[in-house]
């Protein structure tokens, strides 16, 4: 369970990757900032913040959220002004997206790329 801050900056940037066998849960007060954020879990919830930023080099600001079931109803965002931004939610099962703000952008554009491969997606 995330609470509270994990925040990096462009000159020390920061990888941040939960991993868990059962859930892993980002809480509304969560509020996570990093170059390329991470989380894999059987069940996942996302009603916090999450912001994957360009750090420089040849890296590409990434949000990976992978596991069996899925919602979220925060904020998820990727990219900045410089890189375009890349979001992967992808889950075995159900994947529930409930007035969540959602966005991969740059000056070059973004990709956010919603997977369920044996169940649901549902965008509300």
């Amino acid at each position: 369970m995330l609470e509270g801050q994990i925040l990096s900056t462009e000159l020390s940037p920061l990888t941040v990757k939960v991993l868990s066998d059962y859930k892993a849960e980002v809480r509304q007060s969560a509020s996570v900032s990093a170059a390329s954020i991470e989380v894999i879990s059987e069940r996942g919830e996302f009603s916090g913040s999450l912001l994957a930023y360009f750090a420089g080099g040849g890296s590409v600001p990434m949000i990976n959220l992978i596991g069996g079931t899925l919602n979220g109803t925060g904020t998820i965002r990727s990219g900045s002004q410089n890189r375009a931004g890349k979001i992967n939610i992808q889950a075995d099962n159900l994947v529930s997206i409930n007035g969540a703000d959602i966005s991969a952008n740059g000056s070059d554009g973004g990709e956010v790329t919603i997977t369920s491969w044996y169940g649901t997606v549902s965008v509300v």
